[in-house]
C-alpha cells in the first residue's frame, strides 16, 4: 500500500483556470485513497473539539485530552487539506490559505470554478448543448471522437449530469460521417440500438 507521501507525490495534479473538472475528479480520488475518513472531511466540515468551561459556555479542548475517534478526525481533516494545498497554484493557494478546514477549502474552489447554484445551472446547459452539436469531422480518427464524446461525458458529470452508456452509444453513431455508414449499419442490425 502506498504511503500518504507517495499517494500525493505519484498522483500529482495541478489545478489551473481550464483542468478544474479533470482536478476535481482526481482529488476525489486521491483524498479517498488517503482515507475514508479524509473524504468524509471534504463533505462534513471538521470542527476543532471543545468542552464546556465553568460558565457553560463551550471552550476548545486541550489536544491532550481529545479522544482517540477527534484525532482522527483532525488528522484526516489535515490530510485531505494538504492534499489541497499540495495540488493548486499560487493563485488558487491564495484562495485557500486562511482555511483552517479541507471543507472550507474545497467549497471555495468549487464556488470559485463551478459558481453558484445559478451559474452551475448555466454551465450544466452549455454542456449539454456542446454536447447536441457535437459532430465528427470528416478527417478525424473514431477514437479521437469517442475521446471528445467521453471527455463531454465526464465534464458532465462533475457539474452532476450523467449520461446513459447508450445515449452516448446512439451519439456516436448518428455523428459518424458517411464513409462509415457500413459498420455503422452493420452495429445497429446487430444490437437493439435505434438511432
Amino acid at each position: 500500500m502506498e504511503s500518504y507521501g507517495d499517494l500525493l507525490n505519484t498522483n500529482k495534479v495541478i489545478l489551473d483556470d481550464g483542468n478544474y473538472g479533470f482536478w476535481k475528479s482526481r482529488m476525489k480520488s486521491i483524498i479517498g485513497g488517503i482515507d475514508r475518513l479524509a473524504w468524509k472531511a471534504v463533505l462534513e466540515k471538521w470542527e476543532e473539539p471543545t468542552i464546556k468551561d465553568e460558565k457553560g459556555s463551550g471552550i476548545a479542548k486541550p489536544e491532550e485530552d481529545w479522544t482517540e475517534d477527534e484525532m482522527k478526525k483532525s488528522k484526516y481533516n489535515s490530510r485531505a487539506l494538504t492534499a489541497i494545498h499540495c495540488s493548486v497554484g499560487r493563485k488558487q493557494f491564495e484562495l485557500i490559505q486562511g482555511c483552517e478546514t479541507v471543507k472550507e477549502a474545497w467549497d471555495i474552489l468549487q464556488v470559485q470554478y463551478e459558481g453558484t447554484t445559478k451559474v452551475h445551472s448555466s454551465r450544466k446547459d452549455m454542456l449539454v448543448s456542446r454536447f447536441e452539436n457535437l459532430r465528427m469531422e470528416e478527417h478525424e480518427s473514431i477514437s479521437d471522437f469517442s475521446s471528445k464524446i467521453s471527455t463531454l461525458a465526464q465534464e458532465a458529470v462533475t457539474l452532476g449530469k450523467k449520461y446513459k452508456d447508450q445515449k452516448l452509444v446512439k451519439k456516436f453513431l448518428r455523428c459518424l460521417p458517411t464513409k462509415f455508414m457500413a459498420y455503422k449499419t452493420a452495429l445497429c442490425e446487430s444490437t437493439t440500438l435505434k438511432i
